[in-house]
């Protein structure tokens, strides 16, 4: 580790918000996005994750090693794309500056004659943009007069990601610390696995099987991350904690906003700020799903969601073909992340998406000249059918349909639909000592429901109709068991956690319309008293910083982030704390590098934390999660190395995988001391090396020890 740890991390942070910004604003500029400069802007961290996830797959079969080179080329090249475009730009304005001079010069002469004429296309023009319908009818980005307030927007932006980056980071004693649950071993190794092979393909990849190249698994965020530590020379952990701030501070709030964008027309500078703090208002989400699993891949595609859910509604919505296939293309592009990040986000999106398809049926057939009524019911009969249709697709493919049909363990934690809608509406379901913040919760759900009735009033009652589906799923989820359980919420694996996160992806849009329909309120108040200006020359950026000092410091949010420094804390009590190592193991895990050669794998039970050592020294071990290996080589050392003189098998065995070195870790065992027998069942031919004289001490640091063997040798 550095001597300067947080001076790394910082610059990390800076390095990796650039970098992911010219990679997802580079497609969107050169496709003609300099119209919607900030939609643009918004979109761009969720465009960088698609194409990272998109190239891997693709430097696969173009046989393109996946390094720190291609990378930095591949950067390169898009930051010479934008900066070409930004030249032809700028000349072909000066062009038409020129042509506009000539054409003023020569018309000048004849302007007296045709005045009349010139006064009465203009009154025309007038007219009808007077008469034009509401934005909301002709499309969400067809109007400019809500165009974003560059100053106000731009220093949201960086407020938010900065503070949430202080959030976040308070809780780490130091920057390379890790999640120490049960999903973190397996993401941190297969970040590392995808830089040691150099190929970061979701279509090749299995590191528990014995084909390791072979199996799929949606891995964008381990693209993103991988990408990260090789470009700034990053442990792993370090760059885990680096991309977790970018998705949860920047991919995350950008993706709302840009959601934000298309349902607020020309209130979009306001709308567009609160929805940046009204990002970290709930629990739920991002906070929740930070320390719960941890469920790195589903933060990510939560965090895309928005994003993907703005181009939908934007294709639903827009009458110009330009506007239309451009919005497709990007509807394809983010597609692609998503189902990378996490594939079980794409059913929540298509389901939040229900809405929109009835308004683009709707509108198609009112445009054919269909009275509003019968186009409501037809649209209404269509989106039925198609949910019904993909519902009986759904039971026709093998993978879905066993995940909505094998029994899953979950419990609902009410016995009644009632109880579960009820709590779901006042915001308490994840939250820790509920009680102690009632009044923050309901004062949230106040300002969601109010968030209802401005979206009703401006005729965006889709939106609406997206943010009750979402709670409604969640009610029911929270309260029913059985075979239905597994069929309606299968996708999700049918875990509590995983859906009730999905809440705020609709419900940030409902309570940043609160928010503006209290500020519109308490504006008119102020004027009617007789103040023309506000205290400040931006107010809503003032209301802005305010509400995320509010959110962010809340009691709730404290709650769940106290209960983050734990995960990531490496305390003494294990039997508290449930880590996976002790500070002692952890300093020897960091030591790795310097002591196992490259080339050789490390051994050790992975439910003592000795699966780490992967992404701590960047070295192979042999069982990378804390999962049962499917890999029958590696299951047989683990039962048999210890009879490595007396089983002519062991040896062949250790030299094919250069498995010399043992870690030794017999102290935290994850989830505490439960089951802590079964799980060294898996693993008895670990034990007892140095006393049958199978192997010596290379390190150790406390109990904590370092074992090569001294038999098997090549």
């Amino acid at each position: 580790m550095s001597a300067f740890p947080w001076l790394v991390l910082t610059l990390a942070c800076l390095g990796t918000f650039l970098y992911l910004f010219i990679i997802g604003f580079a497609p969107i500029f050169l496709l003609g996005g300099k119209k919607h400069v900030f939609f643009s802007v918004f979109l761009s961290p969720a465009v960088a994750v698609s194409v990272l996830a998109a190239w891997a797959i693709a430097s696969h079969y173009l046989k393109i090693p996946w390094n720190r080179e291609n990378l930095l080329a591949l950067g390169a090249v898009f930051a010479v794309a934008i900066i070409a475009r930004l030249i032809f730009e700028v000349v072909n304005e000066k062009r038409h500056k020129q042509n506009r001079h000539k054409v003023s010069q020569h018309t000048f002469a004849d302007s007296s004659t045709d005045s009349k004429k010139v006064r009465g296309s203009s009154d025309i023009a007038i007219e009808g943009k007077a008469k034009s319908k509401s934005v909301w009818n002709t499309g969400p980005l067809e109007n400019n007069n809500g165009e974003i307030n560059a100053k106000v927007t731009a220093l949201l932006l960086a407020i938010v990601g900065i503070g949430f980056g202080l959030l976040y980071f308070s809780q780490f004693e130091r920057p390379d610390l890790f999640s120490q649950t049960y999903d973190a071993v397996f993401h941190l190794n297969q970040t590392q696995w995808f830089i040691s092979r150099q190929d970061g393909s979701s279509f090749h990849t299995n590191i528990l099987g014995t084909n390791q190249m072979k199996g799929f698994y949606p891995s964008a965020w381990h693209d993103v991350t991988s990408a990260i530590a090789m470009l700034f020379g990053l442990k792993v952990p370090l760059a885990t904690n680096v991309v977790s701030w970018w998705v949860m501070g920047i991919v995350w709030p950008f993706s709302n906003a840009a959601f934000a964008y298309v349902i607020g027309s020309d209130k979009r500078t306001k709308l567009v700020s609160f929805v940046l703090v009204a990002s970290y208002a709930f629990v739920a989400f991002p906070y929740l799903i930070a320390y719960w699993g941890v469920l790195y891949p589903t933060v990510l595609s939560y965090s895309l969601a928005p994003a993907l859910l703005a181009l939908i509604y934007t294709f639903a919505q827009t009458r110009r073909i330009r506007t239309a296939l451009l919005a497709l293309g990007g509807i394809l592009l983010l597609f692609v992340g998503v189902a990378l990040a996490q594939t079980a986000t794409v059913f929540l999106v298509a389901v939040l998406s229900l809405p929109a398809f009835y308004m683009f049926i709707r509108h198609i057939l009112c445009d054919i000249k269909f009275p509003r009524w019968l186009a409501a019911i037809f649209a209404f009969g269509l989106t039925v059918a198609l949910v019904l249709g993909l519902d009986n697709l759904s039971m026709r493919i093998p993978t879905i349909k066993h995940l909505r049909t094998a029994f899953v363990g979950w419990d609902p934690p009410y016995e009644s639909f009632g109880d579960s809608l009820w709590y779901t509406l006042m915001g308490v379901v994840p939250m820790l000592m509920w009680t102690q913040a009632l009044i923050y919760s309901i004062s949230v759900q106040i300002l969601c429901l109010l968030g209802c009735v401005w979206l009703v009033k401006h005729r965006r009652g889709t939106i609406v109709v997206a943010y009750f589906t979402v709670i409604m799923m969640a009610a029911t989820l929270f309260s029913i068991t059985g075979p239905w359980r597994e069929y309606l919420f299968g996708f999700w694996y049918t875990d509590n956690n995983r859906l009730v996160s999905a809440i705020p992806i609709a419900a940030v849009q409902t309570l940043s319309a609160g928010m503006l329909l209290v500020y519109e309120w308490f504006s008119k108040q102020i004027k009617i008293v007789g103040k023309s200006k506000l205290l400040f020359k931006y107010p809503e950026l003032t209301v802005s910083i305010v509400a995320l000092g509010l959110y962010m410091g809340s009691a709730p949010v404290t709650a769940v982030m106290h209960q983050l420094s734990m995960i990531y804390d490496l305390d003494e009590d294990p039997i508290v704390s449930e880590e996976l190592v002790s500070k002692d193991e952890f300093e020897l895990l960091n030591r790795l590098e310097r002591e196992v050669p490259k080339q050789d794998t490390i051994l050790g039970n992975p439910w003592y934390g000795t699966a780490l050592a992967q992404p701590y020294s960047g070295r192979k071990v042999l069982f990378p999660h804390l999962a049962d290996s499917n890999n029958p080589d590696a299951i047989y050392l683990a039962r048999n190395l210890n009879r490595a003189k007396v089983d002519p098998k062991v040896c062949p065995l250790v030299r094919k995988y250069q498995a010399y070195y043992v870690l030794d870790f017999s102290g935290n065992v994850l989830w505490g001391g439960r089951d802590k027998e079964h799980r060294q069942m898996n693993y008895p031919g670990l034990n007892n090396l140095v006393p049958l004289d199978l192997a010596t001490v290379v390190d150790q640091e406390g109990e904590a020890r370092l074992l090569k063997l001294t038999v098997c040798q090549p």
